[in-house]
């Protein structure tokens, strides 16, 4: 049963949630600088340690099986001293105690990511995963206290998983954007495509959106063997650029060359491809339509 399901498209929120936002602050969910699917997402943009908060919150059911899908972007990373943190996508219980989170860190230099899940009536933090600004990820986790379980997924990929213990909470609410911030300098954080299920992890999409790419990246984008009906690449700016589609193993399935201004292709594929790297991308935007 889908519990959460907020696109951030039309005008204002698609579901009811209450924004906290501290003095300096930016949080806007109808922004249009760049979005996974749609043309919008969730902007959120903390300044320093000073304005730890840009984020907004939502509440369910108390739901004893958790399964979250969000698509994360960060553009600016202002976490550049030792050990600075910010949590980005947070579900909580009545009293807004931390049941599982996904918390951006500085790792001796380095940008993480990381899962954290309440068990045995303490926070249990997982090792960190590297990751870049300028790309989007797709992040899944689950905190099932039926099951007693909780893992979670960067890009497809399996990161942790284990059993939960003793004492555990019980979640009815979702925080998405920059809580408790601690950098010195200024972060901006895109989220899109949020959805939490009780039965099952989301699907990567729910409906016909297709997959946007703005951004060239040597990044595999996801890692799962997806069934691709079509690309569409759209305002390519100059004859001679170039997009290009990878798999997961580096090998194009798909590329093209714009022929002047404004150029648009595309092409139907229908086939399987196993992961997604957009390589190359000069100019405009590349549009996937999986099935």
């Amino acid at each position: 049963m889908r519990i959460v399901d907020e696109g951030f498209e039309g005008t204002g929120y698609e579901e009811t949630w209450v924004e906290t936002v501290s003095g300096g602050n930016t949080l806007d969910e109808n922004s249009t600088t760049i979005a996974c699917f749609g043309s919008q997402s969730l902007k959120a943009i903390a300044t320093s340690v000073a304005a730890p908060s840009a984020y907004t919150m939502g509440t369910f059911n108390n739901v004893n099986s958790t399964y979250l899908r969000a698509w994360v972007y960060v553009s600016e990373n202002g976490l550049t001293g030792a050990s600075e943190l910010a949590n980005i996508l947070v579900i909580a219980n009545s009293a807004s105690t931390f049941c599982a989170r996904i918390q951006l860190r500085n790792n001796a230099g380095t940008l993480q990511m990381r899962f954290i899940y309440y068990s045995n009536g303490g926070d249990i933090n997982t090792s960190g995963v590297n990751v870049s600004i300028n790309t989007w990820y797709l992040v899944e986790f689950a905190y099932d206290t039926d099951g007693m379980k909780w893992s979670w997924h960067l890009n497809g990929i399996m990161q942790q998983v284990g059993h939960l213990t003793g004492t555990v909470l019980t979640p009815n609410r979702l925080m998405i954007g920059i809580g408790n911030y601690t950098g010195a300098a200024q972060t901006t954080l895109y989220i899109d495509n949020v959805a939490i299920d009780n039965a099952l992890a989301p699907a990567i999409i729910d409906s016909s959106d297709p997959l946007i790419y703005e951004v060239a990246s040597t990044t595999i984008l996801d890692s799962r063997r997806i069934y691709i009906k079509s690309i569409r690449w759209v305002n390519g700016t100059t004859a001679g650029h170039t997009a290009v589609l990878q798999n997961k193993a580096r090998r194009v399935f798909w590329a093209s060359e714009a022929a002047g201004a404004n150029f648009v292709d595309e092409f139907l594929y229908e086939g399987w491809v196993e992961g997604i790297i957009l390589s190359t991308l000069a100019s405009g935007k590349v549009y996937i339509q999986v099935g």
